[in-house]
């Protein structure tokens, strides 16, 4: 038979070597048999430890046997029986359970039971109540687990080599956010790697990425199915907080994924940096970033949310989304800024108030001159300023929301940052080689801003640092986060940790830190 040629040839040699690429990942399991096991925390985790794990049966009964004694057979420790259920889009069976009540800074040893099926032995540790040193692996976006696995592997392989407390991950665990055979992909790559030589299981502390969501933006729980079932997290779900001892707190917030940026997520954010004022150390993490980018996401972050980070010291904010690298300097100021559009907001709604005309048509193109202030066209109205400019398209459009419902400042708001205008007002602060001859940046009270992107999905280009005055170093290199607080000297310790497939080399990249 005459060997193919050409396009054929080529679409066989692809298609053998991806076959041959996912069997190798493949393996056979017993139906009962638990595994995709996950370990993440819904409430303190110096005292409790959630466990979900998978397997192809319903099964009569899923328990969990643990103990401080890693010799102890299964039937003398104390056990805890799971909630078992399935959703329609999975072939899975999951079964999870919350244990309660641990001693603080104890190493509890388990071993998972569906029917006859039984896991390996293994084991997590409690947070101590007030931990010494703490280190932590912050990354985002494998998500193309079917042609990025050997680069995925090895970058949570040897993130979960560094022997972390656990890890922040910043959304985007899959491609394709209904499939399960992409999931699964995933989950079996964590419970293979995600475990210390010593049979340790890393926890996870998530936040939704546009991946995990039908539509990516815009969604709610029920659009983010697999997410939700398979991570156990505190409440509100799709924003959260967890305390790791009274030195750090982490944040994860929903970049307008399955709740909005704004309103009730706002309001949450600030009384949950106000109740932490106490803790040492604070990371917030979500995954579409504020510092780049111009459409709606990334301004109401930089709006909204990165003032509080300011006004509550707020460390590091990581991100991710664009699959790249990035490391501001430490900024502050930004919330003046915000401040300044607050105010005309507020000063646009009360004139608008004071003057509105019931039964008069405000839609925009009724009124003078709105469309071209819209479209950044300030000077030739002949006002002085931008700002002005700007201040009489929020009482054009304040007019326009009195009418059209509701009125509030987030309606305002979102009517203003959709326009030119509003983005030209931001323009010299985002994308200029300087700002005020980087007026911004405060080395000892600035929020530094890391991510953006690297645990194995395919990487995109770098900015150039040059051209952005916030901009401290980018690259396009696979990457993740290692950070470590030394209590004895009340240091934060950030370090970028490089990998580049083509050389199969590791490098560390330029730590920075901070001392309290």
């Amino acid at each position: 038979m005459p060997k193919p040629r050409g396009a054929l040839y080529l679409f066989l040699t692809l298609s053998f070597a991806i076959l041959i690429a996912l069997s190798a990942f493949s393996q056979e399991f017993a139906a009962d048999e638990p595994r995709q096991i996950v370990l993440t925390w819904q409430n303190d985790p110096s005292t409790t430890m959630t466990i979900t794990w998978r397997t192809d049966i319903e099964g009569e009964r899923s328990v969990a046997f643990f103990s401080t004694n890693k010799d102890l057979a299964i039937e003398e420790s104390e056990s805890k029986e799971a909630e078992t259920y399935t959703f329609e889009e999975t072939a899975a069976w999951l079964h999870t359970l919350e244990l309660i009540d641990l001693l603080p800074g104890e190493t509890y040893w388990v071993v998972l039971q569906t029917d006859d099926g039984t896991s390996d032995k293994f084991c997590f540790r409690t947070a101590p109540e007030n931990p010494g040193d703490i280190k932590f692996i912050v990354g985002s976006d494998a998500q193309h687990l079917r042609s990025q696995m050997s680069v995925i592997r090895e970058v949570h392989r040897k993130a979960a080599e560094e022997d972390p407390d656990f890890f922040v991950y910043s959304g985007d665990f899959v491609n394709a956010e209904l499939s399960d055979y992409e999931w699964d992909l995933f989950f079996d790559l964590w419970h293979e790697l995600m475990i210390t030589d010593e049979g340790r299981r890393i926890p996870i502390i998530p936040a939704l990425g546009n991946h995990e969501v039908v539509a990516g933006y815009g969604g709610s729980i029920e659009a983010a199915v697999f997410y939700f079932n398979r991570f156990k997290i505190p409440s509100p779900y799709t924003y959260h907080v967890i305390n790791y001892g009274p030195e750090l707190t982490i944040i994860s917030l929903d970049s307008g994924h399955a709740s909005p940026v704004d309103g009730e997520q706002v309001a949450w954010l600030e009384k949950t940096l106000q109740e932490n004022q106490d803790s040492t150390w604070t990371l917030a993490h979500y995954h579409d970033g504020g510092w780049w980018g111009s459409g709606a996401v990334p301004t109401k972050v930089r709006c909204l949310w990165v003032p509080l980070f300011e006004k509550y010291g707020v460390d590091v904010v990581h991100s991710g989304h664009i699959h790249s690298y990035i490391k501001t300097w430490p900024i502050t100021g930004i919330g003046e800024l915000s401040g300044e559009i607050d105010s005309m907001i507020e000063e646009g709604l009360e004139r608008a108030a004071e003057n509105y005309e019931p039964g008069k048509n405000y839609a925009p193109p009724l009124q003078p001159n709105l469309l071209k202030l819209s479209r950044g066209s300030w000077e030739e109205l002949g006002y002085d300023s931008l700002s002005a400019g700007l201040r009489e398209l929020t009482y054009m459009l304040s007019l326009y929301v009195i009418q059209s419902g509701e009125a509030t400042k987030e309606r305002v708001f979102d009517q203003i940052s959709s326009t030119k205008l509003f983005e030209n007002f931001w323009k010299p602060v985002i994308d200029s080689e300087s700002y005020e001859e980087n007026a911004l940046i405060d080395e000892e009270n600035g929020v530094y801003y890391v991510g953006v992107g690297g645990l194995g999905a395919e990487m995109g280009g770098g900015r150039n640092p040059d051209k952005y005055w916030w901009l401290k170093e980018a690259g396009s290199d696979h990457h993740y986060w290692r950070i470590t607080i030394d209590s004895s000297t009340n240091q934060l310790t950030v370090v970028p940790v490089f990998y580049y497939p083509d050389e199969g080399r590791w490098e560390e990249g330029e730590p920075f830190t901070r001392t309290k």
